[in-house]
């Protein structure tokens, strides 16, 4: 069993859920590479928050807690859709990335404005954690895909 693990074996077999343990299916659910992906891009994300948040002033953890929800939020979601996708149907991989860019479109002018107009956050703090976490998601997004279309 543990060459199995090392290698990532434990996918190239057939799995009967219903004989399984909880302990085994734990197992096999934590070395799923899409589950690993989502773990590391939130593990990712957290553990920039809270390195910003030791170093910077106070006043400036609510700005960077919320420019680091929406960001990853879509890398989880494009992660999961892309990768569904490539499993399913790969001709139509492209067509799904250009969905989801104009989606994404949407949904940050959307969040942008809420953040900035309701909630009432500072601009300059909240934009340039904002960019910086849409820059580090997709730099990790961007090496998932090399390695999911490399297959």
């Amino acid at each position: 069993m543990k060459h199995e693990v090392i290698t990532g074996g434990i996918w190239r077999r057939s799995h009967y859920l219903d004989r399984m343990t909880l302990k085994e299916l734990w197992v096999a659910y934590f070395q799923y590479p899409a589950i690993i992906a989502y773990l590391l891009l939130t593990a990712v994300s957290v553990g920039v928050w809270l390195v910003a948040t030791a170093i910077a002033p106070a006043a400036l953890h609510p700005e960077m807690m919320w420019a680091m929800l929406a960001p990853l939020a879509s890398a989880l979601v494009t992660w999961v859709t892309v990768a569904v996708r490539h499993r399913t149907a790969r001709e139509r991989v492209t067509g799904v990335l250009m969905a989801g860019f104009g989606a994404k479109m949407l949904f940050f002018g959307a969040y942008l404005a809420v953040m900035l107009r309701v909630v009432g956050l500072r601009p300059v703090p909240f934009a340039a954690a904002f960019v910086g976490y849409v820059v580090l998601l997709y730099v990790m997004e961007a090496l998932f895909f090399r390695r999911l279309f490399s297959k």
